[in-house]
């Protein structure tokens, strides 16, 4: 699995680096692995967005949220992700998706604002979770160590077969 953590597009030269590796990884995962894409952080570009070709089907990413009502809600409960979590236990927006492509399932979003903060999809043999939070035990909105756990367990094609 290929693990993009928050700030992996914070810097233009990191950012550039792996977009100049997208095809080998687009089959990377068409080839049955996972992509774990989490907030990019996109400070550096002019307008605070950015719409990477890294993912197969296309995301647009601002760098600004709005933390004014910081309410998650959770749209999956049968997903294995998301499955019996919480609204507070989903990831929040701090890089909001403004345009996602209808190829993703979004698992959550936040409330006030409706911005998307985790999506799945498959592509070829593989999966694809995108989450815009923070990973860090110390974001001001911290995601539980289940759920990314989850993110990484799906993306791997690991998690256990339903009865």
């Amino acid at each position: 699995m290929i693990f993009l953590p928050t700030g992996w597009a914070s810097v233009e030269t990191i950012y550039q680096g792996i977009e100049a590796k997208r095809e080998a990884i687009h089959r990377f995962v068409e080839r049955g692995h996972g992509l774990l894409v989490c907030q990019p952080n996109p400070n550096h570009f002019q307008d605070g967005g950015c719409t990477p070709t890294v993912l197969p089907f296309p995301i647009t990413f601002q760098a600004h949220y709005d933390k004014t009502e910081p309410a998650r809600m959770n749209l999956a409960h049968d997903h294995f992700i998301t499955e019996d979590l919480a609204d507070g236990d989903m990831p929040f927006p701090f890089d909001p998706i403004k345009d996602i492509d209808k190829r993703y399932h979004v698992l959550a979003k936040q409330k006030s604002t409706g911005s998307p903060s985790l999506a799945v999809c498959a592509f070829g043999d593989g999966r694809i979770v995108v989450q815009t939070a923070n990973e860090n035990y110390g974001a001001i909105y911290p995601i539980p160590d289940t759920i990314l756990t989850r993110m990484i367990t799906w993306a791997a094609g690991r998690e256990p077969k339903r009865r």
